[in-house]
């Protein structure tokens, strides 16, 4: 993407195509997705000098732009939406602004607790994005434009921009005389005047720096410059003079939300185009990284949500860095880029229940507004049905652009359809996602096969999920409540993370693994219609090698033996061979799926368990059989009782946000393990409840 065409020169020749001061995103039916700005040229010999939407701006565009404002405001397809606004905008009318104090700063270095910090922070973002597009979409009302412009100063006003968990904290110093020389030392300030660039704060310059173009001269004198000042001094100077910061070539979501929101403040704030320049090759270079971390198949594997947030930001700058080259840098264009852009479709089980692999949540609606810009760009990317549209509140961070998006990029004349069926191996990440809907039902299996050290990693080699009707039976937790533990040494005690809460074998009473060095060989993968077949093998999970460090996780768990030894302290069992054969049976009227694992050691045999992560009690049923009964359906789980014993354990994890939840551990133990040990286990799904 960089190559000749990232050349500050090259760069400095495409950015004096448009002025700075007309840019804008693009929006729902001025045109093709992102292609908005092949009129820039005719517009700039056609400008009005109004300023409303913040600088000079081509008389059709300017008008456009208004016409998009009163279709919003007017227009019964956008109801839903116009509510959500005025009742979240409301609601911050009605509360002060969330103080940030330095006792709840500190939390995060006291008791790694980022919730109570986050809270109010968070508050803060929903109220800046509520009360700006309130102003948007109701120009007129003076209270809502005085609503605003006290929300912007206070963020302003933020020691920080940055959260505590990604702030650089300096070392408590203990020598006498230490604290003085410390803070004298230039090199120290940037802790002390914000300057440090994390996701929230190229986020919020973005915001700031969008809001004002919009808003544009309809924002007090002082404000506006504020805003610029604010945005330059925290994010756009420390990333043009300072650094490199460490998201700069990071292969996961950092890279694209930190640049892409970096580059987009910078396309609406900066004037001198060879300083422009010098920035925006840095952004291409750390966008690179970020694509970089996609295999060709497309899949995210941090996780469905980190592809609307990293890729979401990534769109949201090639959209404006295409509109201000009019065409000359389209992000876009690569063949990768294309097959990520289709990734949302592959990632559900049925309407908003997700393929939850690493730190994904279960269940989250859609962005529809990202949806439809990328179905205009690449017809093949499906268009969700409406009613999974993502509301306002649903983005418990409350950032800006999305929201922004959300709104001016959706088109009320695309519905959509329930997501295709679909029987789909992706060879890069190692994943099988088998969808079928019909008048029967809605069945869907997922399952990977990877290794232990993906970005937000846990360690799941072999995991699976089994859904009907809006239903998961056997789940994976997803993301757990994020916390210093949570990334740090203690990452793979938690359920969520570690192998102990999916459904992969225990052997000799460990657990698997973290690190590359665990990693699945897959032997075959197959589809045909609605079946499919998986065969992995990944004994290396198992055994007692040093393990590597993991990103997303932080480093590889200190002070847990290779990632989960036994309780007992005994050494590694001599796990020659573990394979595992998914057999999925799609096309039968009712599906099933049989799991074999073989389990091959040299020497004498560990103890072997089978579990398996239940979302609801699995009911014991005799002669080998456990019934897992949903709201409409049951799920038969059938096993061969003479040679396991089963156990049900109720397990309490903590979800993302922080809500206790209980899953069940459904365990079979091999009662007589052998060199040579196979499990057979059959997953029915039953007509109805199962009786």
């Amino acid at each position: 993407m960089t190559g000749e065409q990232g050349q500050p020169l090259f760069l400095n020749v495409l950015l004096r195509r448009r002025d700075a001061a007309s840019l804008r995103p693009s929006f729902a039916g001025a045109d093709s997705a992102g292609l908005a700005g092949r009129g820039a040229a005719a517009g700039r010999r056609e400008t009005t000098g109004r300023s409303g939407a913040g600088g000079d701006v081509s008389a059709t565009e300017a008008d456009a732009w208004t016409a998009l404002w009163r279709r919003i405001r007017e227009d019964e397809a956008y109801a839903a939406i116009r509510r959500e606004v005025r009742e979240e905008a409301a609601r911050h009318d009605g509360e002060p602004v969330p103080p940030l104090t330095w006792s709840l700063f500190r939390r995060w270095r006291v008791d790694g607790d980022r919730q109570a910090y986050e809270a109010a922070y968070f508050r803060r973002r929903k109220r800046l994005t509520a009360h700006a597009l309130r102003c948007l979409i109701w120009p007129e009302d003076a209270r809502f434009l005085d609503a605003l412009c006290e929300t912007v100063w206070a963020v302003c006003d933020e020691f920080t921009w940055c959260l505590p968990a990604h702030f650089p904290w300096p070392e408590e110093e203990k020598a006498a005389g230490t604290d003085k020389e410390a803070g004298d030392r230039p090199e120290t300030g940037h802790r002390f005047s914000s300057l440090h660039v994390d996701l929230f704060a190229a986020e919020t310059a973005f915001a700031l720096a969008e809001i004002l173009r919009l808003t544009g001269d309809r924002l007090p004198r002082l404000l506006r410059d504020r805003i610029r000042y604010e945005t330059f001094r925290r994010v756009l100077f420390p990333f043009l003079h300072g650094g490199p910061f460490d998201w700069e070539t990071a292969r996961h979501n950092w890279s694209a939300v930190c640049a892409g929101a970096v580059g987009a403040a910078a396309l609406y704030l900066m004037e001198d185009a060879d300083e422009l320049a010098k920035l925006l090759e840095r952004v291409l270079r750390a966008l690179d990284c970020f694509l970089d971390g996609y295999g060709g198949d497309g899949v995210c594997l941090e996780g469905y949500g980190y592809w609307v947030y990293g890729f979401g930001f990534f769109v949201y700058f090639a959209d404006l860095l295409y509109r201000r080259t009019e065409g000359g840098l389209d992000l876009l264009a690569p063949d990768k880029v294309r097959n990520i852009a289709a990734f949302q479709q592959h990632a559900f089980l049925s309407g908003t229940h997700t393929v939850c692999f690493s730190d994904a949540l279960p269940q989250t609606p859609v962005f529809l507004g990202l949806a439809h810009y990328l179905h205009r760009r690449f017809p093949e990317a499906a268009v969700p049905e409406a009613a999974l549209r993502a509301p306002l509140a649903a983005d418990h961070c409350g950032r800006w652009a999305p929201a922004l998006r959300n709104v001016i990029w959706y088109d009320p004349a695309l519905q959509g359809a329930p997501w295709p069926t679909e029987a789909v191996y992706f060879p890069d990440a190692q994943w099988l996602v088998c969808r079928r809907a019909d008048e029967i039902g809605t069945f869907a299996f997922a399952a990977k096969a990877g290794h232990n050290a993906e970005p937000h990693n846990h360690n799941d080699i072999g995991s699976f999920l089994l859904h009907a009707d809006g239903e998961t039976f056997l789940a994976d937790l997803g993301c757990g409540l994020y916390s210093a533990a949570y990334f740090g040494p203690e990452r793979y005690t938690f359920l969520c993370n570690g192998s102990h809460g999916h459904s992969v074998p225990i052997i000799g009473g460990r657990t698997q693994r973290a690190g590359a060095g665990a990693r699945a060989r897959v032997r075959s993968a197959r589809t045909g219609g609605f079946n499919a077949e998986l065969v992995l093998e990944a004994a290396s999970a198992y055994r007692a090698e040093p393990a590597d460090g993991c990103p997303g996780g932080g480093a590889a768990p200190e002070g847990e033996p290779e990632a989960g030894a036994a309780p007992d302290g005994r050494p590694a069992p001599a796990l020659r061979e573990w394979i595992r054969r998914f057999d999925w049976r799609g096309e039968e009227p009712l599906p099933r799926l049989v799991l074999e694992d073989r389990f091959a050691f040299d020497g004498p045999p560990a103890d072997v368990v089978e579990r398996f992560i239940c979302a609801v009690p699995p009911e014991p049923e005799g002669d080998g059989r456990f019934t897992l009964r949903g709201r409409t359906r049951a799920l038969a789980v059938r096993y061969h009782a003479a040679s396991l014993d089963p156990v049900v354990t109720a397990l309490t994890y903590d979800d993302h946000f922080g809500n206790k939840t209980v899953c069940y551990a459904l365990d079979l133990r091999v009662r007589q393990p052998a060199e040579t040990t196979v499990v057979r286990v059959e997953f029915a799904f039953l007509d109805g409840r199962g009786g």
